[in-house]
């Protein structure tokens, strides 16, 4: 275990005045102290009441200062936290360079074991309530920064996680998650014994788009097909950009017959689609197919290409299905 140097490395650096006022203070004594009881750390209050004689052999324990009872009950406090509690507790200082005294103490796990916090004496009452006030305002500010700065790391990885699944152009699912979800798609459909199915559409004759008007509507027109496939999935449903001017359609639960439906109602809202300074119209081919028994994810992949690439070769702008065409105008 890595003992940390001050106690602004107990306390993770996010309250360096507190670490400062527990340093120099008198009347709040703080000790670090490890899991076997050894003390890493004291403050000035410490050092008084806590006296470590520099002639003395092996490193001080918390136990060498306490009276017989309470340093085995202090053991149990350290080892088991269900004895560990949650407010303040008597400590008897056994004799010492000062007459024996009791100490009201709190302990907190923290960073390299457990901080030890407590009332040196009761001289002067109002003195001692005000700071132990501060350094429970101070605790209580530094548990909200941490759950702060918590909520804000994990906004922070949604966001990241996001754009790392997400195909920039389309705004669609990039390939790399739609694999992912289809081999957890499968394994669901063949476990609930419900239906897959996998559409892919291809944008006819995308590079003369390309040609004829450039590059710059032809990413256009890839902008607004994500859009379009974007807005008529459901939550479960995915719409990823397969490839080039590709997309895949993956929708959990439904039939073929349903599947061929939703490909036509696309293809219609993609032949509605103006893009300025582009084609007239965009149309596009689809190739409908829906999981077969003991199938994986690559071999429903290329039997639903083969179903689109029959779409294409037999004129474009229409849905295929296992077969059966449905040409369009």
């Amino acid at each position: 275990m890595n003992i940390p140097s001050s106690f602004s490395d107990v306390l993770d650096g996010q309250a360096a005045t507190l670490s400062r006022w527990l340093l120099d203070s008198d009347t709040v004594f703080a000790l670090l102290v490890g899991c076997d009881g050894t003390i890493h750390l004291r403050n000035l209050a410490a050092n008084r009441m806590f006296a470590h004689d520099p002639a003395s052999a092996g490193t001080p324990k918390i136990w060498d200062y306490l009276t017989a009872s309470d340093a085995e009950s202090f053991r149990l406090r350290l080892s088991d936290p269900a004895a560990r509690g949650d407010g303040p507790f008597h400590l008897n200082l056994n004799d010492g360079p000062k007459n024996p005294v009791t100490v009201e103490a709190n302990l907190v796990d923290c960073a390299g074991g457990f901080l030890l916090l407590g009332a040196i004496e009761e001289r002067n009452p109002l003195r001692l309530q005000a700071e132990r006030q501060v350094l429970t305002n101070q605790l209580a500010a530094m548990a909200r920064e941490l759950a702060r700065k918590d909520k804000e790391l994990e906004a922070a990885n949604h966001t990241i996680e996001r754009i790392a699944r997400t195909d920039a152009l389309t705004g669609l699912t990039n390939r790399r998650t739609l694999d992912e979800l289809l081999a957890r798609e499968i394994a669901r459909a063949n476990r609930q014994h419900q239906p897959l199915t996998l559409i892919l559409a291809d944008i006819d004759h995308f590079n003369q788009i390309n040609d004829t008007y450039g590059y710059g509507v032809g990413d256009q027109v890839l902008a607004a097909l994500g859009r379009v496939f974007g807005g008529q999935v459901r939550t479960y449903d995915v719409a990823a950009r397969f490839g080039g001017e590709k997309v895949a359609l993956m929708f959990p639960g439904t039939t073929c017959s349903d599947g061929v439906a939703i490909a036509e109602r696309l293809r219609r809202q993609v032949a509605a689609v103006l893009i300025p300074s582009g084609p007239e119209r965009i149309t596009i081919s689809f190739g409908v197919a829906t999981l077969a028994e003991r199938e994986s994810g690559e071999e429903l992949i290329a039997r639903t290409d083969a179903v689109l690439s029959k779409a294409k070769n037999s004129g474009r702008n229409r849905v295929e299905a296992d077969g059966v065409g449905i040409l369009q105008s």
